[in-house]
């Protein structure tokens, strides 16, 4: 889930007057919303004991008030988050539900997501894809899938580090996947996957590198069947040539087993990486 600049309050905040109780609870006062969602809001928030801290807070939507599901939505994102922390995964700092209204208090991560940096040359992106590779083998490692990797769930913090964000897609592997809630443009076209599986994560990466590399998606925004992705034109570098194969051979798998493993990416991106680094 993206977060944009914040801009000055506004009647955003008549609307979330119904989350008072729940903020007091989690500590925070709300600052700014950020982004509004089908399900949740995001706001920034300030902590109420140190107001110079600045947080991001998700909370339900009026219209979903005492929904049993939108609530499991946000505590399930809570308890993933607290499960797997890993310094490349948005650190999860409280979680609070009343009067039907839930809220998940992260950390704030001030600088941007992985957007503007399509199609620019591999040594600006690189950093960002490696940590990400790292939190996704974190995820997987403690039996979770992440479910909607894409650009805009690609945030930095004030260093510059990457973090990968949202997981209200996130399913435990073997779980069963519901068809709504993810990014269409990052979800495999030729073959379906009934439980979570490592596989949907492994093909949205090839998705990313792929708009990474050339600042398209390989299949549009909104894509309604798998059709050949156009090539990604070879460059001066052996190790992205190497990598753009990898992708391609992702994305035109017609099984989960033929996309590949998150290790071969990871392989693939050390030796794109080791080139971009060695002196000229």
């Amino acid at each position: 889930m993206r977060l944009p600049p914040g801009t000055a309050p506004d009647a955003a905040f008549t609307e979330a007057a119904h989350a008072e109780a729940v903020c007091r609870a989690c500590g925070i006062r709300l600052d700014a919303r950020l982004h509004s969602g089908r399900i949740v809001d995001v706001y920034r928030a300030r902590l109420i004991a140190e107001p110079r801290v600045l947080v991001a807070a998700k909370i339900t939507r009026p219209q979903w008030r005492g929904h049993a599901g939108a609530i499991r939505l946000v505590a399930r994102e809570y308890h993933a988050l607290k499960a797997v922390e890993h310094p490349h995964l948005v650190r999860a700092l409280g979680f609070a539900e009343r009067g039907g209204i839930a809220a998940l208090v992260t950390e704030f991560l001030p600088g941007g997501d992985l957007v503007p940096l399509a199609g620019e040359p591999p040594e600006r992106w690189m950093p960002a894809v490696r940590a990400v590779v790292a939190a996704l083998a974190a995820l997987h490692a403690a039996g979770f899938v992440h479910g909607d990797l894409k650009a805009r769930n690609v945030l930095f913090d004030g260093r510059g580090a990457a973090k990968l964000i949202d997981l209200g897609s996130a399913r435990a592997i073997g779980a069963a996947r519901t068809a709504g809630g993810r990014t269409r443009a990052h979800v495999p076209l030729r073959f379906a996957l009934p439980a979570a599986s490592p596989v949907e994560d492994v093909y949205a990466l090839a998705v990313l590198l792929y708009e990474l590399i050339t600042g398209r998606l390989p299949f549009g925004p909104e894509p309604a069947a798998w059709s050949e992705p156009a090539p990604i034109e070879p460059g001066v570098s052996c190790g992205l040539e190497a990598l753009a194969a990898r992708v391609i051979a992702t994305l035109r798998a017609e099984k989960p087993r033929e996309t590949g493993t998150l290790i071969e990416f990871a392989d693939v991106l050390e030796s794109v990486h080791g080139e971009a680094v060695e002196p000229a």
